[in-house]
């Protein structure tokens, strides 16, 4: 699945395409570094038909599926 990643130090967002693993939810920017959210702390809100998902581990960044 694909979703859009804003880091919230830049303002550029970036598509990522999103995994769900046994261990939290996987994705990776610009086809860089791999990124993993545990689901332990994984936070969800839904917004205007999207999931807005954030993580204590990058308090700033939001993910959007």
């Amino acid at each position: 699945m694909q979703g859009r990643f804003h880091d919230g130090l830049s303002a550029r967002p970036a598509t990522v395409e999103v995994e769900w693993g046994d261990d939290g939810l996987r994705f990776a920017v610009d086809g860089g570094e791999r990124r993993l959210w545990p689901r332990d702390g994984l936070n969800v809100a839904r917004e205007g038909g999207h999931a807005r998902l954030s993580h204590p581990g990058e308090p700033d960044a939001r993910l959007w599926l």
